[in-house]
């Protein structure tokens, strides 16, 4: 089992006390908001919404120089190339879970297809996805590796029941 982060659990505790967040809907979208293609930044609740922004560029070369920055490269086991598909939310959803496997089992996750998880997160049209929709995704079916849905399936292929069941064991707990 995938252990929650710590700080995740102290923030749910605190939203939880203030009442802001009930937990009968996912975290930073308001209630009744149903998942979409398109991500709004209306449809987020305002907690999430008053501290998300964007970093200067001028802060980008210092943010990668600092010691911070470079001791999280060697946590990204692999960098693909979408080859042209908008798959990226989806690979980074996968990368999450490889390095939890690798840090809370201390073994090399396997090689996870993130097609499979953009099959369901695109809606079915090739503009991309948004990380949330990819992370409950991997909390509801899990992630497949390469070698039970090979990429060559490309991603408009609907998952067997096999790639489904296997899918299941490396699901995201926390």
């Amino acid at each position: 089992m995938v252990a929650a982060n710590p700080r995740f659990l102290r923030w749910r505790r605190r939203m939880l006390a203030r009442a802001e967040w009930d937990g009968t809907y996912p975290v930073g979208r308001k209630p009744g908001v149903k998942r979409d293609t398109k991500a709004r930044i209306s449809d987020r609740c305002d907690p999430i919404t008053k501290v998300m922004g964007l970093v200067p560029r001028s802060d980008w070369e210092t943010l990668c120089k600092s010691d911070a920055q470079l001791g999280k490269r060697e946590w990204v086991r692999w960098i693909l190339d979408q080859d042209g598909i908008g798959s990226c939310a989806s690979a980074a959803g996968d990368q999450c879970l490889g390095m939890r496997i690798f840090n809370d089992l201390g073994c090399e996750p396997p090689f996870f297809n993130e097609l499979f998880n953009y099959q369901k997160t695109s809606g079915g049209v090739d503009q991309g996805s948004v990380i949330g929709h990819n992370v409950e995704d991997l909390r509801d079916r899990g992630a497949c590796p390469e070698e039970i849905r090979p990429r060559s399936r490309g991603w408009r292929a609907a998952p067997t029941a096999e790639e489904l069941r296997i899918a299941k064991l490396f699901r995201l707990l926390s």
